[in-house]
This record gives structure tokens, C-alpha cells and sequence, in this order.
């Protein structure tokens, strides 16, 4: 077996770009769905004698799943907020450490989250939505998504990290 780090950050580097492929389609279809629910809307607020009540609903629905399946890709670009105010103190080699313990315990959560988020998906099977009369277990399902695309992309970063300290010994 070749244990060459390029050869496994090539093959690490194709699952990652295929599961973020993944996300980031779902994110667009999410995106898409709550643009058309959107203009429903807003077009049947103004053209009609009433506007349907659901697409408030369906359009509040695809938002979450679109942050949902947008956080795994932003985790991976580094594209979130980073208040660096407590890692500037520190040196280099401090500082990668500082960066490990984060992206660690950030996947950690992740992975408490993604239990959770079985049992809370479960929850969901009794519930109706008010206006569509929507399974709850689809939208609470969203958060499933996201933890598992937060474990997903830290677990890459822990990789990565772990594939530098090989590079550099």
C-alpha cells in the first residue's frame, strides 16, 4: 500500500471536493426553492386577492436547510467570522496549536450534535408544520445536516493538520 502523504492528501482532497460538490448543490436547490418561494409571495401579495399562507413557511424551511448545507463548504474556505484576538499572543508554533484545539473540539461539538440531532429528527416524526401540514422530521432533519457537515470539514482540517506535521518532520 502506498503510504505517501501527497498520494493520501490527493485521495483526501477528491473525497472532500466530491462531498462539498455534495453540499454545495444542496445549498443551491435550497437557495433556489426559497427565491421561488419568495417571489410566490411577493407576487400573490401584490397580483392577488390573497396570498397563499404557506409560502412564508416553505420559504423560512428552505433557509434553513440552505445555512444547513452551506456551513460544511464556508468551514472548509475558512469563510465564518474569526475573532483572533486571544491567537495573536501566541508564537507560530503556539498558535498552530491554538488552531488544532479549536478545529478539535469544534469537531467534537459536531459530533455530540450530530447524536442529538438523531434523536431531535425523531422528535419531528409526531409534529405537523401549521401551514403545510409538513412531517417536522424533514425540517428538523436540517440539523442532522449540519452537524454532519460540521464533523465532515473539521475532520478535514484535523487531516490536513496532521498531514503538515508529516510534511515537516
Amino acid at each position: 500500500m502506498n503510504r505517501n502523504p501527497t498520494t493520501i492528501k490527493k485521495w483526501n482532497l477528491r473525497i472532500f471536493d466530491w462531498i462539498e460538490w455534495i453540499f454545495n448543490t444542496c445549498a443551491l436547490l435550497s437557495f433556489s426553492g426559497m427565491i421561488i418561494a419568495v417571489f410566490i409571495q411577493v407576487y400573490s401579495r401584490f397580483a392577488m386577492e390573497s396570498a397563499p399562507n404557506w409560502t412564508e413557511e416553505l420559504a423560512r424551511v428552505f433557509f434553513i436547510f440552505t445555512v444547513a448545507f452551506a456551513t460544511g463548504p464556508a468551514i472548509r474556505h475558512g469563510h465564518f467570522i474569526k475573532l483572533d484576538l486571544v491567537g495573536k499572543y501566541f508564537s507560530s508554533a503556539h498558535f498552530r496549536i491554538y488552531q488544532r484545539t479549536i478545529s478539535f473540539l469544534l469537531f467534537l461539538f459536531g459530533a455530540c450534535l450530530l447524536l442529538s440531532a438523531v434523536k431531535f429528527t425523531g422528535l419531528g416524526m409526531t409534529e405537523r408544520s401549521p401551514a403545510m401540514g409538513l412531517n417536522m422530521a424533514y425540517v428538523f432533519f436540517s440539523l442532522f445536516v449540519l452537524s454532519l457537515s460540521m464533523v465532515a470539514f473539521y475532520l478535514e482540517k484535523m487531516i490536513n493538520f496532521k498531514e503538515e506535521k508529516e510534511l515537516n518532520a
